[in-house]
């Protein structure tokens, strides 16, 4: 479905009934990545899934100052335009970010929050580097060749081709522009003095294969009062698909 969220179209999905639910999912894909969390916790909660600005169904309408804050509000318009006064918030990589911008921007919106595979502030030279590597990338490169590279290096397991195809599919609907600019705008993000003020039970995941996320994850979880950290075996970024039933698990036992 289509909502008009502050002057432009923002694409959503409704399932289930419960506590209400919000997957915010990460940079290039869209909502779909969350499809196994979406057929399996609509049992238990009204999930709500959705696509950020310039990718999958929504208009590509990206604030030009303060981007963060900025989508925080687009989630807030959307939230309210399906009357929800607060939610459970889970976000992986782009949508992590987000969901800590939730969180500091919004935080009487947010019941329990989820951050998996990503930061809150770019810092030392590695996290800098990985970041304006990928974004310089995004330039270079086209959307096809961008896909199928990320393709296969978050899913070069055969096990995972489904996942794989469900991610290729929906990457290819994302707006470049809008991939560059988000990218752009990871650069500057900096919540990394707002962590402390965060009330809400936390839970900060990161995937065994991902050496640098479990440092970030660590010092993020560090700082949150109410936070806990799980490093999850034998998974990398996008661990909810390659290990849904687990993911799912996880977040069970977390929320409820």
């Amino acid at each position: 479905m289509l909502a008009k969220i502050n002057g432009k179209e923002i694409f959503y999905e409704i399932y289930g009934e419960g506590q209400p639910l919000i997957f915010i999912h990460g940079l290039g894909v869209t909502h779909q990545m969350w499809k196994w969390q979406i057929e399996d916790l609509q049992n238990d909660f009204q999930v709500i899934v959705y696509d950020l600005p310039g990718h999958g169904q929504s208009e590509n309408r990206i604030s030009e100052t303060n981007v963060y804050k900025g989508l925080a509000d687009d989630l807030v318009g959307l939230m309210d335009h399906l009357g929800i006064g607060k939610a459970n918030i889970v976000g992986l990589s782009l949508g992590g970010r987000l969901a800590i911008a939730m969180a500091v921007h919004y935080p009487e919106r947010v019941a329990k929050l989820v951050i998996s595979s990503t930061f809150e502030k770019l810092q030392g030279l590695k996290e800098k580097l990985r970041t304006w590597m990928g974004t310089n990338l995004l330039k270079k490169m086209t959307l096809s060749k961008i896909v199928e590279s990320s393709a296969s290096g978050f899913f070069p397991n055969p096990e995972h081709a489904e996942a794989a195809k469900i991610y290729t599919e929906e990457a290819l609907k994302t707006d470049k522009s809008a991939l560059i600019k988000l990218s752009e705008a990871a650069k500057e993000v900096d919540y990394s003095n707002n962590l402390k003020n965060i009330q809400q039970p936390t839970l900060v995941f990161a995937g065994e294969k991902e050496t640098l996320m479990i440092k970030i994850a660590e010092r993020i979880a560090s700082q949150i009062p109410n936070a806990k950290i799980e490093i999850v075996p034998d998974v990398g970024h996008i661990w909810n698909m390659e290990k849904p039933q687990l993911f799912n698990r996880k977040l069970r036992e977390f929320l409820l």
